[in-house]
Order: structure tokens, then C-alpha cells, then sequence
């Protein structure tokens, strides 16, 4: 996606359906950001915005651990 002639989204999937995005990278002004996401059979388990992990612990449904 562009704005003004600048590239200000992009999205990566690591399947041919593009239901599995594994990064984006969005520009807002001079600043980007980079989300890259692991994903298993269940859902999405790691998630590193601009360097930082979270990772999400799932149950046996793919639910998040804790909800």
C-alpha cells in the first residue's frame, strides 16, 4: 500500500491463501515497524514487534492460556 508515492504497508504470509501473515511492516512518518509472527497448528504463538517478543501459550482448542 502506498501514500503519496511511499510505501506505508507491507504484508509477508507463509502460505499461498495469505491466511498466515508471518510479517507486516507498516511506515508511519519516519518511523517503522516490523511485527513478525511464528504460527503453529493452533494459532499464532510468537509475536516480535520491532525486536520485542511475546510469546502466547495455547490450550489443546488453540485458545490463548488464560482467557
Amino acid at each position: 500500500m502506498t501514500s503519496n508515492g511511499q510505501q506505508v504497508f507491507s504484508a509477508g504470509y507463509g502460505t499461498t491463501d495469505q491466511t498466515q501473515p508471518n510479517t507486516i511492516v507498516e511506515k508511519a512518518g519516519a518511523t517503522t515497524y516490523t511485527h513478525q509472527f511464528v504460527q503453529s497448528a493452533l494459532g499464532i504463538t510468537k509475536v516480535t514487534d520491532n525486536g520485542v517478543r511475546t510469546t502466547y501459550a495455547r490450550d489443546a482448542k488453540g485458545t490463548p492460556a488464560g482467557r
